[in-house]
């Protein structure tokens, strides 16, 4: 009897060695798998970040690289606008030095306001036909060089045209009375002028583009040339002349030299013809 207890005792005390040895396994195997998925989220949580660090430092330094050419762009920039002062101080210089001689050259001579005029064509309403086809391509390229020679020039207040034109000299330019404002009063009777310029221009593009530095008081011709560049440092080629987009336009490009310095700028010049004879009714840059 008392062996069956023992007995009894033993397997009971098995079972529950049994039993605690798979709660210990169970155990483990829970911890291992809870383990398992904490490592691995913290894996994929790390590659996450390493990812977004990554992100961030490839945005870095395509931040650096756009921070690099800014700074180099500024840099030429800075360069070129250096590059403009020093030709801006240039031209302040030159224009320092031609008051001066202006100055000097009005000296007691100067007097109080002159009250000038400028008398437009009269407008009589002459009809100007727009078709050009009747006349020769040469006549017209003929007609755009010599108004684009007068055009160019009176544009850069260069009293030079004038003497070009047949209506002065040079020697007489040097003695033109400086009276005020920088205008000059010439020996050239105004309407002389007006006449000979209607020959290349209609009424219309003589009183839009010949007026500002050319005044009138009592039927003689007075000329501004305070902005004028030195005589005999600019001066212009024309390079070609080629039909324009319109019938009667043509587009005219031009070389300005200036110095050791030359530009190339494009004029539309508009075309009529009245009688037979081709005129510039409009020029714009």
């Amino acid at each position: 009897m008392e062996d069956n207890e023992d007995n009894n005792i033993k397997i009971v005390i098995r079972l529950k060695g049994v039993i605690v040895f798979l709660i210990v396994v169970i155990l483990s195997m829970v911890i291992a798998v809870v383990f398992y998925k904490m490592n691995t989220e913290n894996k994929k949580k790390i590659d996450e970040l390493s990812n977004y660090s990554n992100t961030i430092e490839n945005e870095k330094q395509s931040f650096q690289g756009e921070v690099k050419k800014l700074k180099e762009k500024n840099k030429k920039l800075e360069d070129e606008a250096k590059e403009l002062r020093e030709k801006n101080k240039k031209l302040e210089d030159e224009v320092e030095k031609w008051k001066g001689k202006l100055d000097k050259e009005l000296g007691d001579d100067y007097t109080k306001e002159v009250e000038f005029g400028f008398k437009e064509a009269e407008d009589s309403n002459e009809y100007y036909d727009g078709d050009i086809s009747s006349i020769p391509r040469e006549d017209i390229e003929n007609l755009i060089s010599n108004f684009m020679k007068i055009y160019l020039y009176q544009q850069n207040s260069n009293i030079k045209f004038l003497v070009d034109l047949g209506l002065t000299d040079s020697n007489k330019i040097e003695n033109y009375k400086l009276v005020i404002d920088s205008y000059y009063e010439t020996d050239i009777k105004f309407d002389d002028y007006k006449k000979l310029l209607l020959n290349y221009m209609t009424k219309e593009c003589f009183n839009d583009e010949f007026y500002y530095e050319k005044k009138e008081k009592d039927g003689v011709l007075y000329y501004s040339k305070i902005y004028s560049y030195p005589s005999g440092l600019t001066s212009y080629e024309i390079k070609n002349i080629k039909k324009g987009e319109e019938e009667n336009e043509y587009k005219v490009t031009v070389i300005d030299k200036y110095d050791d310095e030359q530009e190339e700028y494009e004029y539309i010049v508009g075309i009529v013809q009245k009688d037979g004879k081709p005129l510039v009714y409009s020029v714009y840059f």
